[in-house]
């Protein structure tokens, strides 16, 4: 994973539109770096991280437990990793989802399949 950076506009645009897994994060009072949401694009990382600025800038309402947790946490930079595939992406989300105790805090749900052939190298769902 690359970063943390900071969840601002300027750093979003500088982000591959490429398929990628990401984790939203934030510096806790005792200056370590804690994630609260992994997640993934098939296709444009950019734009699942410009989604979620939105949330957190107030031009997006929440649809779902995991976006109103993650605006309860209210994360302030990101971490990022492109992927050669969408399948790629998926495998990666999947892996930092188990190996962080199912997910983070503002995970509800195991990550999502785009296609049923797909299977998490983890638990196989």
């Amino acid at each position: 994973m690359e970063g943390p950076f900071n969840l601002t506009a300027e750093n979003i645009a500088k982000v591959r539109k490429e398929p990628g897994v990401y984790i939203l994060g934030f510096r806790g009072a005792d200056g370590k770096d804690y994630g609260c949401y992994v997640g993934r694009s098939d296709e444009d990382i950019s734009g699942r991280l410009g989604a979620w600025f939105a949330l957190l800038t107030g031009d997006h309402i929440p649809h779902n437990d995991s976006e109103r947790c993650v605006l309860r946490r209210r994360p302030d930079r990101y971490w990022r990793e492109y992927a050669q595939s969408a399948n790629q992406a998926y495998e990666r989300e999947c892996a930092i989802y188990h190996e962080h105790g199912q997910g983070y805090e503002c995970n509800d749900v195991h990550p999502a399949k785009s296609y049923q052939h797909w299977h998490c190298p983890i638990c196989g769902l």
